[in-house]
């Protein structure tokens, strides 16, 4: 098996979450780091059922897809503050419901192991149309629901051959400083 991370590159079907710092950047670059930056950047609920859908790059990928499996780095003031992640495909929404106080930052995170929209197994297609994202919900005028990171592990068993291993690199998000979106291009081979 092989695990393939895609982060958000680019605004989606909605982006209702208020960004910060909010220095004219877009939702999805304050929510798509490696590494949590917790305060520094994220997005937060403003009144009720908001949300934001993030598009992902191009996979690349082959093989059998396990599952999806959409993490997302949260914090809320109250219990009865309400939070979901979830995936967007064929126009269907799927989220997994959280809820709860909690003062610091708590990874969540939701598996499917079919497309929410066909019922059946995920094809490449599906996770090259893929957004994902989460909504949030306060009741209460002085609290938050703060998202701080979210990203999609794609869990797959790779086509027969497949050494998971491009020039040595066993995780080809970018190889020589080209993006995997862009791999044809890696060192001149059309």
């Amino acid at each position: 098996m092989a695990v393939m991370t895609l982060r958000p590159n680019a605004v989606g079907d909605l982006s209702q979450l208020v960004p910060v710092p909010g220095t004219g950047e877009a939702n999805w670059e304050d929510v798509d780091e490696a590494i949590p930056d917790e305060d520094t950047t994220y997005v937060y609920t403003i009144g009720i059922a908001q949300k934001d859908w993030y598009n992902l790059p191009a996979s690349g990928g082959a093989g059998v897809i396990n599952s999806v499996k959409v993490y997302a780095r949260i914090k809320s003031q109250r219990a009865s503050d309400t939070f979901a992640i979830g995936v967007k495909t064929g126009g269907v929404e799927d989220h997994g419901p959280f809820s709860g106080s909690t003062v610091n930052y708590v990874d969540y995170s939701v598996t499917w192991v079919q497309n929410p929209d066909t019922v059946a197994a995920w094809t490449w297609a599906d996770i090259d149309a893929l957004q994902i994202g989460m909504v949030g919900s306060r009741p209460w005028i002085a609290e938050y629901v703060r998202f701080t990171q979210i990203y999609v592990e794609i869990d797959y068993t790779p086509p027969p051959g497949w050494t998971g291993e491009i020039s040595g690199v066993t995780d080809p998000q970018a190889i020589q400083g080209v993006d995997k979106a862009n791999i044809q291009s890696v060192k001149g081979v059309a």
